[in-house]
């Protein structure tokens, strides 16, 4: 899947795609044939860094993306990024 899996998608298929658990993307892509625009959305994930589960990551440079996505009316692609407190 990679960093432009879920852009990847919505191309390919030339259809609105939603992708999940990608930990590291979350937001929206748009592509646009002659006859239709296309959009791809990737919403992140919903883990807990502090968990064991999860301890091989600690070191990695980038972090998780933990987040969520709405799709308003079939059409309009939202993600949404939770707080994690950073200042």
């Amino acid at each position: 899947m990679g960093v432009n899996g879920f852009r990847n998608d919505a191309k390919n298929r030339m259809q609105n795609t939603v992708s999940g658990h990608a930990h590291g993307n979350l937001g929206v892509s748009w592509t646009a044939s002659h006859h239709r625009a296309v959009w791809g959305m990737a919403v992140g994930c919903g883990i807990d860094c502090s968990k064991m589960a999860f301890a091989y990551g600690k070191h990695f440079k980038h972090k998780p993306m933990v987040g969520c996505g709405v799709v308003k009316y079939g059409k309009y692609p939202m993600p949404f990024a939770m707080d994690l407190g950073e200042a």
